[in-house]
């Protein structure tokens, strides 16, 4: 069964596609497409996201062309967890 880690690892791999896909709008929503639906499946099976998760998702949001979701995702960390400078920083 996947762990935080794993999730964690594979949303993040998911940013890295996100942002060496073309600067073209649809090529960047696929695997930002295919991250959400992996934090979708995390929580279902779950397991609960971690700050490395969020960050992985909000970085994922902001190369996906989506500042409304990204945001999303920052105000859900802020509530859960203590933001890191990683979060901020990206």
């Amino acid at each position: 069964m996947p762990n935080v880690m794993t999730f964690s690892a594979v949303i993040t791999a998911c940013a890295v596609a996100a942002g060496a896909a073309p600067a073209v709008y649809s090529a960047r929503q696929t695997p930002m497409n295919n991250a959400i639906v992996l934090f979708d499946k995390m929580k279902m099976s779950k397991v609960e996201p971690n700050i490395v998760t969020y960050n992985a998702m909000i970085k994922c949001c902001a190369e996906g062309y989506n500042p409304e979701l990204c945001m999303r995702f920052f105000e859900d960390c802020v509530t859960k967890l203590e933001p890191n400078v990683v979060t901020f920083g990206r």
